[in-house]
């Protein structure tokens, strides 16, 4: 089944839990966090205007996804490690 949403805490919901999903275009400047968000993830195509975006997307290859995501926490990690190092120091 294929979730339809425009909230980003959703979309990072169905990250994590694997779910297929599309996310529609909202108006307000919100939208920036949730285009960076799929681009770093490269599931820009899950961003649609409309339901005629349904039609020509691939499965989510997860551990694509899973992989930029780990990469991402480890990047995130031992940048707070160093910021707690240097606090330390």
């Amino acid at each position: 089944k294929d979730i339809i949403s425009n909230s980003f805490h959703a979309t990072v919901f169905f990250l994590i839990f694997h779910k297929e999903f599309f996310v529609i275009k909202r108006n307000e400047n919100i939208n920036i966090r949730m285009v960076d968000l799929l681009k770093l993830v490269g599931l820009e195509d899950r961003l649609i205007s409309d339901e005629k975006g349904l039609e020509y997307v691939q499965q989510i290859k997860w551990e694509k996804v899973d992989s930029i995501i780990q990469m991402e926490r480890k990047k995130a990690t031992q940048y707070l490690m160093e910021l707690t190092k240097n606090e330390n120091s």
